[in-house]
């Protein structure tokens, strides 16, 4: 029993050890919830405001170096337009006869999928046009809401 203890206390102590450690005397079962909660202040959404608007993610799920370099080729050439929101998820399967199989999805639409051909220069023209694409398919659907409302 005493080993818990002290295991406890080193722990505790190890944890705690910026100003905010417990006493070393304290056992375990002398301490309360209370001396483990942070009774700070967390702002509201409305103190927060619009800060926290995120205006576009990309996120690359590619697995092989094709498909990083279709993600780069991309990334490269991407121009973000303003104030639209968007979501671009780059997902690739590896199929050992086949090859690459990529598909790319705009706020889970999926506007692109195919097998990659293992040529540097396909692969560069194909992130280019991919991004050149997705601008102008953002860019328009954010002109049909705007007449629309």
């Amino acid at each position: 029993m005493k080993i818990k203890k002290v295991i406890a206390l080193v722990l505790l102590s190890v944890c705690f050890n910026n100003g905010m450690a417990l006493a070393a005397t304290a056992a375990p079962s002398q301490l309360s919830n209370s001396d483990f909660i942070d009774n700070g202040v967390l702002e509201s959404d409305s103190a927060l405001g619009d800060t926290l608007e995120i205006s576009g993610i990309l996120t690359d799920d590619t697995v092989t170096r094709f498909g990083h370099e279709l993600f780069d080729a991309f990334n490269k050439s991407w121009r973000a337009p303003d104030g639209v929101r968007y979501n671009i998820a780059f997902n690739e399967r590896n199929d050992p006869v086949r090859g690459s199989f990529v598909t790319v999805k705009l706020n889970e639409l999926q506007i692109f999928e195919g097998f990659l051909t293992p040529r540097d220069e396909a692969i560069q023209e194909l992130g280019k046009g991919l991004a050149r694409d997705i601008r102008s398919l953002i860019l328009s659907n954010a002109n049909i809401d705007e007449e629309l409302y």
